[in-house]
């Protein structure tokens, strides 16, 4: 039999991290305000910092509106997906674990302010 004390221990979990939620990425958003083109409103600031399963960018493809992203602190290797962002002015990605700093593809023309 095993003893209380063994029970613990064992192999670590390969289980694969899981990406932000729906709902964990909704939370995370600010501003809402007119989008570029005047015709209608959507939130404009996202700030996702030191979240533990976020390792990539694919979760802020469904927000194209977005101008403020802040994603800080995290495991993030690489920033393709906020290519996407076509809005996109001030990035904060520093601190996370990127293997190229602009790998944005296509490479926003508005971005301004970039922290890497």
């Amino acid at each position: 039999q095993r003893g209380v004390s063994e029970l613990g221990r064992g192999k670590p979990s390969k289980e694969k991290k899981q990406p932000p939620t729906h709902n964990e990425v909704f939370n995370s958003l600010s501003h809402l305000g007119k989008v570029a083109s005047g015709m209608g409103m959507a939130y404009l600031t996202v700030d996702i910092q030191n979240h533990p399963r976020m390792t990539d960018t694919e979760c802020l493809a469904n927000y194209p509106q977005l101008q403020t992203v802040t994603i800080s602190n995290n495991a993030i290797e690489n920033l393709t997906h906020l290519g996407q962002l076509k809005h996109l002015v001030k990035l904060d990605a520093s601190h996370n674990k990127l293997q190229e700093a602009l790998d944005l593809e296509p490479a926003p023309v508005s971005l301004r302010d970039a922290n890497f």
